[in-house]
């Protein structure tokens, strides 16, 4: 198969993409495929998309992933990308998070369903701390995304942190996530849903539908908590 990418193909994607990196907003883009050209990805605007130079690197070193590209993909294309910048002031000290009815330190997944990772985070060189999560809608789409701190969002949600707390929240409420420093501990609570059915969180137990847990605590593992 040629290099060549067919002029109709690239003018799909580029329209699709807006133009600009599917990732990061930059208007400098190249063409990279999700399925690679050399282990046989196709030339086709599902296979297809825009990044920047940047970000494209990034993919090659392993610090972006194809389903997270996948993902990015399936926000609807008017939604918009920001940077939220927060600090918990743990002084570089692993976190640990109450959630659930267990103490989790040293999990970087906090929060997983099924193949779906609701709440996780990394600390970056400088021990800031990254946070990542999603909300999905009732019918299973995928309607905000943290990643590391970058956010994709319709505009109905706003993100918020001040008094040592961080706040995510559609208008309506319907959904949210607040982590807050408490003691030098991080207290998680929110609002999420996971195959349709309701899923509420706090620092005592996990609701899913009608049916609540409670969990162990744990640490030096990587997912704290695994439903489904």
């Amino acid at each position: 198969m040629s290099r060549h990418i067919p002029a109709a193909v690239n003018r799909k994607i580029s329209e699709r993409d807006q133009f600009k990196c599917a990732w990061c907003g930059n208007r400098i883009t190249e063409r990279h495929h999700i399925e690679e050209y050399h282990l046989g990805g196709k030339h086709t605007v599902d296979n297809l998309i825009l990044l920047c130079p940047i970000c494209h690197t990034m993919i090659h070193k392993g610090q972006i992933s194809a389903l997270d590209l996948v993902d990015r993909r399936s926000l609807r294309a008017n939604v918009s990308r920001s940077q939220s910048r927060f600090d918990f002031d743990l002084n570089g000290v692993d976190p640990t998070f109450l959630i659930g009815g267990g103490e989790f330190t040293s999990c970087p997944i906090i929060l997983k369903c099924g193949e779906q990772s609701f709440l996780s985070y990394k600390q970056g060189d400088d021990a800031e701390l990254l946070i990542s999560c999603r909300f999905y809608d009732k019918s299973g789409e995928l309607i905000f995304w943290m990643s590391e701190n970058y956010f994709w969002t319709l505009k109905n949600f706003r993100v918020l942190y001040e008094d040592s707390a961080l706040e995510i929240k559609s208008s309506d409420h319907s959904f949210y996530l607040k982590i807050a420093n408490i003691d030098g501990k991080l207290q998680v609570k929110g609002r999420n849903f996971y195959r349709g059915v309701p899923v509420n969180f706090n620092t005592d137990s996990i609701i899913i539908g009608n049916s609540s847990y409670r969990f162990q605590s744990m640490s030096n593992c990587n997912i704290a908590i695994q439903i489904g």
